[in-house]
């Protein structure tokens, strides 16, 4: 994931609020109304790596 966000910061698609979320889903940092919000950030980011994927650059 790491690759993803510097490849994407480097194209100028931004993701640090997309990164964030997933650490707070990954320490277990919020309530369960919290994760189920924050997990549609989870999927905006595995897109963005998934179109990165598909460009031959991850």
């Amino acid at each position: 994931m790491f690759k993803v966000i510097l490849e994407a910061e480097e194209r100028g698609i931004h993701v640090r609020r997309y990164w964030n979320s997933a650490m707070v889903i990954l320490n277990c940092d919020g309530t369960p109304a919290l994760t189920q919000e924050l997990s549609k950030d989870v999927l905006k980011l595995i897109e963005i790596s998934e179109e990165l994927s598909k460009k031959g650059s991850t």
